[in-house]
């Protein structure tokens, strides 16, 4: 038992940390080994019994183990001045959809620890999800302000903390303070380049403010780091707009390599190639022209294939079919 004495004794701020019994509970399995080579048979049923009341228990916490929320559950019974505890409990109840209690569980967090970085991200990020589903303009801007006030807290602690700037700054785009959000969005791919997020989200403030340049450099490096469709899609809308067409077909194609039973991409691919077309023919190109409308008539078929009802498509595919004659 002396063996386990340093473990027990010893106060922890982690609730669970039993590893640090393994080797203490060397010497007492020993003990228990010798205890059971030398067994009297009259003791035999207070055996039995120890084995059963060891096998409760273990099913016991086994119940409570078995998934993330009623072990934080239970955790938060048993220490309920432990932030930690509370946050945990947050993110599973948050994990299960239970927006409302995760919201209490990360308030109560704050509440014992108003500089727990991690407490109030998370607070924000519920005051934010809320805001977003909020019809009434009162409610959704006190949450906003709830939301914006925990990312502040967290800034005020670490100004270069990642989550809290990028979460501010897709804040700030929700309130249509765009230039305070590619501020916060410089920043942050500045202390973190290979942020994919970080570069998406700023491409997305410098397209409100038509920056396209910018936009386009933070797009580009979104979908280098991390290829994702929204990117590509993302990058394919502001080429567009900065009259780079051919480079914006091949960011739509990648976006329909990516999700090809998605018909939104294969029309947008459609309607750039019949753009194409038509300023080809414009320069009298006319062969040009042909070989780009029957490019995109293939793009329209495929969206029509699935989607039959698309009305851009099936207005584009009537106008082109007519022209193809």
């Amino acid at each position: 038992m002396l063996t386990l004495a340093p473990a027990s004794l010893v106060p922890l701020n982690v609730l669970v940390n039993e590893h640090r019994l393994y080797l203490p509970l060397v010497g007492g399995a020993i003990w228990i080994g010798i205890l059971w080579e030398h067994r009297s048979y009259r003791l035999k049923p207070y055996w039995i019994i120890w084995g059963i009341l060891l096998t409760v228990f273990s099913i016991q916490r086994q119940n409570i183990w078995s998934n993330e929320l009623s072990l934080w559950q239970d955790a938060a019974v048993k220490s309920p001045l432990m932030p930690r505890v509370h946050v945990n409990l947050g993110m599973a109840l948050q994990t299960a959809g239970q927006r409302p209690q995760a919201l209490r569980a990360f308030a109560q967090a704050v509440a014992l620890d108003s500089n727990h970085q991690a407490a109030q991200n998370n607070l924000g990020n519920i005051a934010y999800e809320l805001a977003l589903e909020e019809p009434d303009i009162t409610r959704r801007q006190a949450h906003l302000a709830k939301a914006q006030a925990a990312y502040l807290k967290v800034l005020s602690i670490d100004a270069n903390h990642k989550e809290a700037l990028n979460n501010l700054g897709s804040l700030y785009l929700v309130q249509g303070q765009n230039l305070q959000a590619l501020a916060l969005y410089d920043q942050l791919i500045q202390d973190y380049p290979n942020f994919a997020d970080g570069h998406y989200n700023r491409g997305q403030a410098a397209m409100r403010l038509n920056r396209l340049a910018i936009a386009q450099e933070s797009f580009s490096a979104s979908v280098e780091l991390l290829p994702q469709v929204d990117g590509f899609v993302a990058l394919g809308q502001v080429l567009v707009k900065a009259n780079q067409l051919e480079a914006a077909v091949n960011a739509f194609e990648q976006a329909a390599r990516m999700e090809p039973e998605r018909p939104e991409h294969h029309y947008n691919v459609a309607a750039i190639l019949l753009s194409m077309g038509e300023h080809q023919w414009q320069a009298d190109q006319p062969a040009v022209a042909q070989r780009l409308w029957w490019q995109a008539h293939e793009r329209l078929v495929k969206t029509l294939q699935l989607d039959s009802q698309h009305v851009r498509a099936l207005r584009h595919l009537a106008e082109l079919k007519r022209r193809l004659q």
